[in-house]
């Protein structure tokens, strides 16, 4: 695994331990997180990979929006 996947799983991971009901900022670590696997997908050229990154982005963005009504 390279230092980039190193820094994406170190985001995702933050993003998960930090979750609770009254904090919406983790959702921005878990973004943070498949953005630099959805780049390291693209420089691979692994379209399997880019389309689950692109669908974790996609969640993490729906999420940070829902949580931020309450």
């Amino acid at each position: 695994m390279t230092i980039m996947g190193w820094v994406g799983n170190a985001f995702l991971i933050a993003g998960l331990y930090t979750m609770s009901p009254k904090r919406r900022w983790p959702f921005l670590l878990s973004l943070a997180g498949d953005g630099v696997w959805l780049a390291v997908s693209v420089y691979r050229w692994s379209p399997d990979l880019m389309f689950l990154c692109s669908v974790f982005c996609g969640l993490a963005v729906y999420n940070y929006a829902k949580w931020g009504k309450r």
